[in-house]
């Protein structure tokens, strides 16, 4: 009875391996062999003037590798895709796109062992586009496409004030970047005195202007704006000084309930000489005198460089 279970065991294997050999015979060389790119980023950014890398990664389980062919081709829009790099029985060939000349390279030097990366250097804003990583291996396939977008990143921005920072005024603290592929998002921090933003300040951040209401004392410090995208940022500080009021004229006499004298000063090299009016208390007049005479001095003046003309309550 046990030789006949075995001899059974025996028969019941035998053809469980013939059937197995038979399948495998049947298979062609791209079932036989399992090939999988297995790089998941589908989308890069690039610096201008800086490096890139494009993962393409991937997986062949045989070890006979003559017959692996991979190929780089970029694809241009509503265009047929150009072959930029090439490898094929061993050998690399490169510079076959003329504007990618001497700036591309696998980034394996043994790019058949598994990694087909490419690396792109010098980067131009025109070589963002779709890129095509293929490999072959006998008749199966894997395609992989890459967005890259080159951008530009920010430079240094320049801080700045319209306008003198006066207590109890409403200010705009202002922050310039010349140059940066946009989106470009600027933000404010503080970083002196309390080293917080005043709860009612504004950010445009797409403009890079800070608001201030109402501005005081705790306002005054240093302040940094950071402009910013996707591939770089830079910064830029200005300090803060808060300044009490100063009387304000309009032509036609003092601020209504003041009677004291003003004193008006224009001075410059190769100008006039300096004109100081002084206005008794009692003559406010002579205050719209004093002011007429300063006007007219600034625009003799104002060709020829900075005019200072100063008012004060004495």
């Amino acid at each position: 009875m046990l030789v006949h279970q075995h001899c059974c065991l025996q028969g019941y294997f035998a053809m469980l391996w013939t059937v197995a050999m038979r399948i495998l015979c049947t298979l062609t060389p791209e079932q036989a062999y399992s090939l999988k790119i297995t790089s998941d980023n589908n989308h890069y950014y690039g610096t201008r003037d800086r490096s890139v890398s494009l993962n393409c990664k991937f997986t062949l389980d045989s070890e006979d590798l003559e017959d692996l062919d991979i190929e780089w081709n970029i694809v241009p829009p509503n265009r047929q895709e150009k072959l930029i790099l090439w490898y094929a029985q061993s050998l690399i060939h490169n510079n076959l796109y003329a504007p990618l000349k001497n700036r591309i390279y696998f980034t394996s030097h043994e790019p058949q062992d598994g990694d087909a990366s490419l690396s792109i250097t010098d980067l131009k804003l025109t070589d963002s586009g779709t890129y095509q990583c293929k490999v072959r291996y006998l008749a199966r396939e894997q395609i992989k496409d890459i967005l890259l977008t080159v951008m530009e990143r920010p430079d240094k921005p320049v801080c700045y004030m319209d306008d003198e920072a006066v207590l109890n005024t409403n200010i705009r603290l202002r922050c310039k970047s010349s140059q940066g592929t946009p989106p470009l998002k600027y933000r404010w921090a503080k970083l002196s005195v309390n080293r917080m933003l005043d709860p009612d300040a504004f950010v445009d951040a797409p403009e890079g202007d800070l608001y201030l209401d109402k501005i005081t004392e705790r306002d005054s410090g240093t302040y940094r704006c950071t402009v910013q995208n996707l591939v770089g940022m830079e910064d830029c500080e200005l300090i803060l000084k808060i300044t009490s009021p100063s009387t304000v004229i309009d032509g036609h006499g003092p601020i209504a309930g003041t009677t004291a004298g003003i004193t008006a000063e224009v001075g410059l090299e190769d100008c006039e000489p300096v004109l100081n009016i002084t206005s008794p208390s009692t003559k406010n007049a002579s205050i719209e005198e004093g002011l007429t005479a300063c006007v007219e001095a600034k625009v003799r003046c104002i060709n020829l460089g900075l005019v200072m003309c100063t008012g004060s309550i004495v």
